[in-house]
């Protein structure tokens, strides 16, 4: 028995010894050894040891330092459509998305009326800082030639120049507002990242330190590998952070497939920069300081000012780890190990990170915690809906979803001081051809539905008639026979490419239908209208116009708001209620007046007012700015049932950061 003992206390040093080793050297060269020792570790001192002698090292990472650009996006040709460089002011947005415009230029210079003796006291190199410098601020004035004072008879206007700091935040801190998706098919991750600096805005501040220049080391986590045959070892899967350093560097869109030249964001205003590729770059409205100098250029005294601007330059630079990272670890770190998740990796940071589930995500920031458990926390809750059902039916057909809602009931808009836990919760479209047979079989139900509503009547018969045609194609899309393979040029009659055009067709045209789209419809004609609206603008989820939520995407859900029925007893509170027992009382939440605020990753294109049923169209009295212009908009519970396929929720403890 002693001598077993005293085995393990000898397989347990030699494992802490080598990772000591790897972990104090960063070296990697022998992986072997790095993997052995872990094991031998983990399985006498179990995984919480491991993960706390990490931690004790400023969780320096048991892997090599990540570094370098991602690789480009490239075309068919092989050649790259995307280079990097490095952004300016005129390349970001504001966060109400506009950009700010270059600097007024400055007028004919001032005569002074006479000769002055003037010596600059604030330099470019020393500048005066502040709003309203007086003469004094800026040089120093002899009544007569001096020594170091030089003869100027007329004064420049300002001369302004704009410029950012390296900074990583607007202040106060990282805001959800500082999150744009564009470019790049990764709003579920754009989704998730959206509602962790909602929830948990600690974590975006602890995992990315700038480095000075616009740059940031990140840590990200990824899963070690299970090395063949020794599974018995470890008792569960390790999770390890690693720093990848990314310069101040973004992706910016190539004039051409293969052209040097970088693509204007505006070609009517070359000095507005040029077209980042993936998530924006935000820059703050008003500047943070603006610097005051002056130089003498011959008989004239310039008067220069830098106005320098706080970016947002968290956000791009964490897609840009990320993408960095699954060229190392694969798209979500774990290395390809999970059965099902489709991960992806290869040499194009951008391309792996295109497409994906949010629950996936978590584990880059916050490891084994946020692995996703199949039917348990993280895990996708699909969602069911019929028109005309009760609120207790509704609900008891949406269990989980619900459940995965009630995560964020009662927590306010956002993080609030003194959070423990972080629900980080999003909601994801019909995806794919599964989603188009969800919508249209829910649009199949809720067109009988409008056409029984009170105010069916009333229409027009070219109205009616035109609702009419979406219920025909949406048979006859159901209906449809697959596509061949290959498809031909032009579909051919029967087959889905060709009922979906025209059944693109009808909706398209009944959207456009002033009656139809009143905003004094029934709710029934709203909830076909909005179903209807899906279809008019799938698959692309970048479209402008009427429309209700995109398919094939994921919105943050940022809060959520429960509303008793009538009848319900005094005070009730259905999150006091167990989880089993909680469809017993669901007879008492109205499922109309409770709702869910929800975020587009891609800020613009909330449903519409008055065709969509959302509510809360007006602008936010904090930001000022409408649903179409930040992407943040409301739907009752009952409509964001019918419209959203499926509900991620994953309810996190938030570190002592």
């Amino acid at each position: 028995m002693h001598e077993e003992r005293a085995d393990r206390e000898r397989s347990r040093l030699r494992g802490q010894a080598v990772v000591e080793a790897s972990i104090q050297d960063g070296a990697d060269s022998d992986g072997d050894s790095l993997v052995a020792g872990t094991l031998a570790l983990q399985a006498t001192a179990g995984n919480a040891a491991v993960a706390q002698m990490v931690r004790a090292r400023r969780e320096r990472t048991l892997s090599r330092l990540v570094t370098a650009n991602p690789g480009d996006l490239q075309d068919s040709a092989g050649q790259s459509t995307t280079a990097w460089a490095q952004p300016t002011v005129q390349d970001a947005l504001t966060r109400d998305g506009h950009v700010l415009g270059g600097p007024a230029a400055p007028g004919a210079p001032t005569a002074l009326g006479g000769t002055a003796f003037i010596k600059p006291k604030a330099t470019e190199a020393t500048p005066f800082v502040g709003t309203t410098p007086t003469g004094p601020d800026l040089y120093e004035q002899s009544p007569a030639a001096a020594s170091g004072f030089a003869s100027v008879d007329t004064e420049s206007d300002t001369m302004i120049e704009q410029a950012a700091d390296s900074s990583l935040f607007i202040d106060p801190g990282p805001a959800v507002l500082d999150v744009q998706q564009m470019g790049i098919g990764d709003c579920y991750a754009l989704a998730t990242i959206i509602a962790i600096v909602d929830r948990d805005p600690g974590k975006i501040t602890a995992m990315m330190v700038p480095d000075g220049t616009g740059g940031a080391m990140v840590t990200l986590y990824h899963r070690l590998p299970h090395p063949p045959g020794m599974f018995g070892f470890m008792s569960g899967p390790l999770y390890v952070p690693e720093q990848v350093m990314v310069s101040g560097e973004l992706a910016f869109n190539r004039v051409a497939p293969g052209a040097t030249g970088l693509q204007l964001r505006s070609p009517a205003h070359p000095d507005y920069g040029h077209q980042i590729h993936g998530a924006q770059l935000m820059v703050n409205n008003t500047p943070k300081e603006q610097h005051w100098w002056t130089v003498v250029n011959g008989s004239t005294l310039e008067v220069h000012r830098r106005d320098v601007y706080q970016m947002a330059r968290w956000a791009p630079l964490l897609e840009k780890a990320i993408e960095r990272f699954s060229q190392s670890y694969g798209q979500f770190g774990h290395g390809q190990e999970i059965a099902g998740e489709g991960e992806h990796g290869g040499s194009s940071g951008q391309a792996n990170i295109s497409g994906g589930w949010s629950g996936h995500e978590l584990s880059l920031f916050y490891g084994q915690a946020g692995e996703v458990e199949s039917g348990g926390a993280g895990d996708e809750a699909s969602t069911s809906w019929a028109p005309g059902q009760s609120g207790a039916a509704l609900l008891t057909a949406n269990a989980a979803a619900f459940e995965g809602l009630l995560t964020l009931a009662g927590r306010g808009a956002g993080h609030a001081t003194g959070d423990t836990t972080a629900p980080i919760v999003t909601a994801t479209t019909g995806t794919g051809d599964p989603g188009l047979q969800m919508y249209s079989q829910r649009l199949q139900a809720a067109i009988p539905a409008a056409m029984g509503a009170p105010d069916w009547s009333t229409l027009s018969a070219g109205a009616q008639a035109k609702l009419s045609a979406v219920q025909g194609w949406t048979a006859a899309w159901i209906g449809a026979q697959p596509d061949p393979n290959p498809a031909p040029a032009t579909p051919a009659p029967n087959t889905k490419s060709w009922a979906m055009t025209n059944w693109q067709a009808a909706c398209a045209t009944a959207a456009a239908d002033a009656e139809l789209t009143s905003p004094a419809r029934s709710d029934q004609i709203k909830a076909a209208l909005e179903l209807l609206l899906v279809i008019k603008n799938s698959p692309a989820d970048t479209g402008v116009g009427d429309r209700s939520v995109y398919a094939n995407h994921v919105y943050s859900v940022l809060s959520v708001s429960i509303a008793n029925a009538a009848g319900a007893p005094p005070g009730f509170d259905i999150k006091t209620f167990p989880p089993a027992i909680r469809p017993m009382v669901y007879q008492f939440v109205d499922t109309v007046a409770s709702t869910v605020t929800l975020m587009n990753p891609h800020h613009t294109n909330a449903p519409t007012a008055g065709t969509a049923s959302s509510v809360g169209n007006a602008a936010d009295p904090a930001t000022g700015l409408t649903p179409s212009e930040s992407g943040q908009f409301t739907l009752p519970l009952g409509h964001f049932f019918m419209l959203y396929g499926s509900v991620m929720s994953n309810e996190l403890t938030i570190p002592a950061y």
